[in-house]
């Protein structure tokens, strides 16, 4: 095939593939049969039910919990939904009140120096010193509007 013909060919070669599969489709139309999927019935975990027996932990203690993160010396921090960072202590099952970065902090992860960042729904992106606990506001704008709703946090360690 030379070039003149092989520029044709490339493009009704698709066309007509295009065409024969339709009418393929077009002929067994009568065979395909459409289903709704109906789920199988509820059936109380079908005996995968092992954190049943776990421990719970601040119940009553914290107004709810949303997020976790460790810091780099293994200690557990948690959100709550009144706008805290509460550092948590499992073998006295406590949490004690870190920062107040306010709105509902959804997500947290601490950076190489222990600096924790937040997103917080109705804010942004937070920053907790780890040395002061004073609290900035790093980001409440994307794309030129108000953040509206912060819910994830995922930070690449590289350079912070």
């Amino acid at each position: 095939i030379n070039a003149e013909y092989g520029g044709a060919i490339r493009y009704l070669l698709p066309l007509l593939l295009t065409s024969v599969i339709f009418n393929i489709l077009k002929e067994n139309k009568g065979d395909l049969k459409s289903r709704a999927w109906i789920p199988p019935p509820y059936s109380s975990l079908n005996g995968h039910n092992a954190l049943s027996t776990s421990k719970k932990y601040l119940v009553d203690k914290v107004d709810r919990p949303e997020a976790i993160a460790f810091d780099s010396k293994g200690h557990i921090y948690c959100s709550t939904a009144d706008g805290y960072i509460n550092k948590v202590n499992l073998k006295e099952d406590s949490a004690e009140p870190y920062a107040y970065v306010g709105g509902r902090p959804l997500d947290l992860q601490f950076d190489k120096k222990d600096n924790l960042y937040v997103s917080v729904a109705s804010i942004g992106l937070v920053k907790v010193n780890a040395n002061t606990r004073e609290v900035v506001i790093l980001s409440n704008i994307a794309n030129n509007s108000p953040v509206q709703y912060a819910n994830a946090l995922d930070l690449s360690l590289i350079h912070i």
